[in-house]
């Protein structure tokens, strides 16, 4: 890690939350991989995010890192074979980002756009996603300017999501579930999307509570473009989340792995 990065994550809200060269490798993972790469997660989950992301980007074979894994959390042979055939095919599709990181690039974007870096491990990490075990995000990049507080890691949450073209009684029951959730002091969660998404947000706006839109796309990139002033509200009252850095454009894809959340 160079000096310079680790100074820059002062610019995406870091200072005594951890390691800093966890957090520039956690940051760098979520420009190698997709959302919910379960390779990449079980790599840093034996080996660590500093490790794991030495071993890739100096070109140990499969073989090689996955011995590494073994030797941090003991498996069966068949499994250790398996993780071998999973990793041929995770390297052939990390090569093409692994060719080009750079940290001081990626926390350049995210501290111009004001984006918060968060890891695991940090006080305000949602500790709920180890629900996702090897699925769950490597790292997650947050714009809010609500006041710091601790609803966003500890509060209870529901996800209403739905269809962008929504009914009538669509609208109707996601305006409801949404209103129970915040008279009852819960976060409500959401896409940002066109229809009950924006239902979902809107009313957890009108009641005065915090909601979440967790994009498709890097944290700069507000989409579709009809709600872009919902979701500066939604930064003002919530937060915006996203687990792909800043820069990267919404793909069919990352809507899908997204709801996983």
């Amino acid at each position: 890690m160079s000096a310079t990065a680790a100074a820059r994550l002062r610019g995406v809200g870091r200072t005594d939350d951890g390691d800093p060269d966890t957090a520039v490798a956690a940051a760098l993972w979520t420009v190698v991989t997709e959302p919910g790469d379960a390779v990449a997660g079980h790599l840093v989950a034996a080996l660590g995010a500093v490790d794991a992301l030495r071993l890739v980007r100096r070109g140990d074979d499969a073989l090689r890192i996955a011995d590494a894994c073994r030797a941090q959390v003991p498996v069966a042979d068949e499994d250790h074979r398996e993780l071998v055939q999973a990793l041929v095919a995770a390297l052939a599709r990390w090569a093409p980002r692994l060719r080009h990181l750079d940290p001081d690039r990626v926390l350049d974007a995210a501290a111009a756009v004001g984006a918060r870096l968060l890891v695991p491990g940090d006080r305000d990490w949602p500790e709920r996603l180890a629900d996702l075990g090897p699925h769950a995000p490597l790292a997650l990049w947050m714009r809010s300017t609500a006041p710091p507080a601790s609803w966003w890691a500890s509060a209870p949450s529901l996800a209403v999501v739905g269809s962008r073209a929504e009914t009538p009684y669509g609208a109707e029951t996601a305006a409801d579930l949404a209103s129970a959730a915040a008279d009852a002091g819960v976060l409500v969660v959401s896409g940002g999307a066109h229809g009950i998404d924006a239902v979902a947000h809107r009313v957890a706006l009108a009641a005065g509570t915090p909601t979440v839109a967790v994009l498709a796309g890097g944290v700069d990139q507000l989409y579709p473009a009809a709600n872009v002033e919902l979701l500066h509200r939604v930064m003002r009252r919530g937060a915006v989340v996203a687990e792909a850095p800043p820069g990267v454009r919404p793909t069919r894809w990352r809507f899908l792995q997204r709801k996983r959340k």
